[in-house]
């Protein structure tokens, strides 16, 4: 597979590049905006070329007719990855591209048919095999609140290594601070992890929100509280472990014992495994957790448990995350948004 990147002032141009010097054959690996100079900005495309691709998946995915061949009992996982890839691919580059152009005019209809056409496929393939079962996850969700907003003061965010539990708290300081307009305090018990006390103080400092580390929490906790008692809204930060690791909750749960009736919110990546979820949620447990919140959702294209998981532990989602934007990439869990991610995924979600 040959890679390349290109740049250009807006996603027609650099999709045009690609399309000059790879053929229509390029998948689009990953868009994003770069920065060209002090005040200018272009958009890098990451491409790839692939002459070994099989030519049935390359057709499906620009949405020709597939040569016709004998039929094949079933289609493994790896096999369908292979169909689906390309096409997820495409809607990547679609999707930024009508939102190039959605400051400049309305696209035109070409572009929302094959946009629609692009959906029914994968919906297509995704209900032959299984991917995700709309009526059941539908059922799941009926008479249920699946869903549950952060009222505390005091949210604690716990959760094993690796979540972006950090950047979770980023995102909540600086939508309280910026947007809201609240007084934030951060205080953070994470100084097992290497570079998390530099990581947070950073954010902190670019949010001018204040930040206590408390090394020993059950020796400091109290006074990391009094510096933040004039504060609006307090956010405890705490180091992550692996979910083995069956002393690190009971180190978190001796650190709270002091908060004033604390909110826990356990952090667990969307496209964790139902039996790794319920392992977590079972090791977390004894902290009291409140309310589940899943990051990384734009990272997984099974996104089932956030309908299973909630419905399953009878813990409502807060927040879902969707990328590395501080404070964009944060949502209040909703219920219909929850149901569509689990339908069609983030990448058919954020097309419709």
């Amino acid at each position: 597979m040959r890679l390349r990147k290109f740049r250009a002032a807006s996603m027609r141009e650099a999709l045009a590049q690609v399309r000059r010097e790879l053929g229509k054959d390029a998948l689009i690996v990953a868009t994003k905006p770069v920065r060209s100079g002090l005040l200018k900005e272009q958009i890098e495309v990451t491409a790839a070329i692939d002459e070994d691709e099989p030519e049935a998946a390359i057709s499906m995915a620009f949405g020709e007719r597939a040569p016709a061949r004998a039929p094949v009992p079933s289609l493994s996982d790896e096999d369908i990855e292979k169909v689906m890839a390309p096409m997820r691919s495409e809607l990547r580059s679609l999707r930024g591209f009508v939102r190039t152009l959605a400051g400049q005019r309305r696209p035109d209809s070409k572009l929302k048919d094959e946009i629609v056409s692009l959906q029914r496929t994968v919906m297509s393939i995704a209900a032959r095999h299984g991917v995700a079962d709309e009526t059941e996850l539908a059922t799941l969700a009926r008479g249920k609140h699946l869903c549950k907003s952060s009222k505390a003061r005091v949210v604690v965010m716990v959760g094993p290594t690796g979540v972006g539990k950090t950047t979770t708290i980023a995102k909540l300081a600086a939508r309280a601070a910026l947007i809201q307009r609240k007084s934030v305090h951060i205080i953070s018990l994470d100084t097992y992890r290497v570079g998390a006390t530099a990581q947070i103080r950073s954010f902190g400092k670019l949010m001018d929100v204040p930040v206590t580390v408390a090394a020993n929490p059950e020796e400091q906790m109290n006074d990391a509280l009094n510096q933040a008692r004039r504060a609006d809204l307090v956010l405890v930060d705490t180091a992550g472990r692996s979910i083995r690791d069956l002393r690190a909750p009971k180190r978190i749960e001796a650190a709270l014992a002091t908060l004033p009736r604390p909110e826990v919110h356990l952090a667990i990546a969307a496209g964790t495994s139902r039996f790794d979820i319920d392992t977590i949620v079972a090791r977390y447990a004894p902290l009291g957790v409140n309310r589940l919140v899943f990051t990384k959702v734009d990272e997984t294209g099974d996104l089932a448990e956030l309908i299973r998981a909630p419905t399953r532990l009878d813990i409502p989602v807060s927040y879902i995350t969707t990328g590395q934007r501080v404070p964009e990439d944060l949502e209040d869990a909703d219920q219909e948004r929850l149901l569509m991610l689990a339908m069609q995924g983030f990448e058919l979600a954020e097309v419709a």
